[in-house]
């Protein structure tokens, strides 16, 4: 396989608190017909961001009398997330009528972030406490992510891992001012690699009716590598851009930049792997003719042809992503692994080390990669790994040190 795989979006604004809601086992396939069956699918549907299709799957699941109260939970969670303050309170306020009494969720569940900064919400979350017996949390989430926003600048950090975390915690939280800082601030950390804060930022001038803006930073998350397509098709964040006859424009983009249109719905062994990736070399080697200037474009042209075990070809391709600055310690890395496969052993130990030093870590390819193979004997590549497996010892054995009382 190659190297590393197209580069996907971390994680977007994630589901908690999912275990009492459903079994997120599901299929578009069959037509659901118990109550059951309508729910799992109407779980799968708000997984994928098809709140409306979701909202009226709960629906038929309570009209069948299967988990009503939950079932008009999660529809309440589809609408807060469609940004729909008014009938999610009112699907909120029918799920606790109804019976619904998981006061954890209501203060924790991240799909109802949207709600939380609107009076209207802390009035009644107040109440469904106090008619739910339940104490809450010292600090809600709203508090708490602002608490690590201004520490975060306080101390002007340079993690971007934690300024982009934090950038999406006050995206769905709705506060647009600090979001947008804090993923801003990601950006000019991680470069354009920052693929997701990119596309995070695209919500954010999508949700402030900026839709230029909004079109201008998908378009850069697109050619940064973004390839999550049911993101872009389905985020009610984008509603607002999906209008512009741009927006089309920069979905197709995604589509024809995505890798997985060559290997989705082919099931390994059906076809070879001629049949599968000659197509991806013929189409971006169009692209690349056609924009030359387009780094992930270059990029899937070398993994096109590492996958058909042409490594010269491939790292002319990988070559020219790296002078396009596209997602340098990958492509670095993808570079070290075509010189090991041809045995260029010094030249693949030097490109491991340009990847490492660009911030790409090796941490989950050592010892694993079957494209370093030719590497192992060598004792290089064995300090490589002491260093990596003592790491992680002592990653290990700090997440389990017991901690001091103050």
């Amino acid at each position: 396989p190659p190297p590393r795989p197209e580069p996907s979006p971390s994680p977007q604004p994630q589901r908690s608190r999912r275990s009492e809601r459903g079994n997120p086992e599901w299929s578009e396939e069959p037509t659901p017909e118990t109550g059951k069956e309508w729910f799992q699918h109407a779980f799968g549907l708000h997984q994928s961001d098809r709140f409306p299709e979701a909202i009226e799957a709960f629906q038929q699941a309570a009209s069948m009398q299967y988990r009503v109260s939950t079932a008009y939970y999660n529809i309440a969670c589809g609408y807060s997330m469609m940004n729909d303050r008014d009938t999610a309170l009112a699907w909120l306020e029918r799920a606790v009528e109804a019976g619904f009494d998981s006061a954890e969720h209501l203060w924790e569940d991240s799909d109802l972030d949207p709600l939380r900064a609107d009076p209207r919400f802390q009035s009644w979350l107040a109440k469904a406490s106090l008619r739910l017996d339940y104490e809450p949390p010292a600090e809600d989430r709203l508090a708490g992510a602002l608490e690590v926003y201004r520490a975060l600048a306080t101390e002007s950090s340079r993690e971007s891992g934690a300024w982009s975390k934090i950038g999406l915690a006050l995206l769905r939280l709705r506060q647009f001012e600090p979001a947008t800082d804090a993923l801003m601030r990601t950006v000019e950390l991680r470069g354009d690699s920052a693929d997701t804060e990119m596309y995070n930022l695209a919500c954010v001038h999508s949700l402030l009716g900026d839709v230029q803006g909004g079109l201008e930073w998908l378009n850069r998350a697109v050619d940064s590598g973004l390839s999550h397509l049911e993101k872009l098709r389905y985020d009610p964040d984008l509603d607002n851009l999906r209008s512009s006859g741009v927006f089309s424009d920069v979905l197709q983009k995604a589509e024809t930049l995505s890798l997985e249109q060559f290997r989705s719905w082919k099931k390994e062994g059906e076809v070879s792997t001629e049949e599968m990736w000659r197509p991806a070399v013929d189409s971006y080697s169009d692209y690349v003719r056609r924009d030359p200037s387009s780094g992930r474009a270059w990029s899937n042209l070398g993994y096109a042809h590492h996958y058909l075990g042409e490594y010269l070809n491939a790292r002319r391709a990988f070559g020219q992503a790296l002078r396009l600055g596209y997602h340098r310690g990958a492509t670095l890395y993808n570079l070290a692994c075509g010189h090991a496969l041809l045995g260029e052993i010094d030249a693949a130990f030097a490109r491991l080390a340009e990847a490492e030093s660009a911030g790409f870590s090796l941490a989950g390819y050592i010892g694993k990669d079957q494209d370093l193979a030719n590497l192992r004997t060598d004792p290089r590549y064995n300090a490589y790994r002491e260093r990596y497996h003592k790491e992680h010892l002592e990653k290990e054995e700090k997440k389990h040190r017991p901690k001091q009382r103050p």
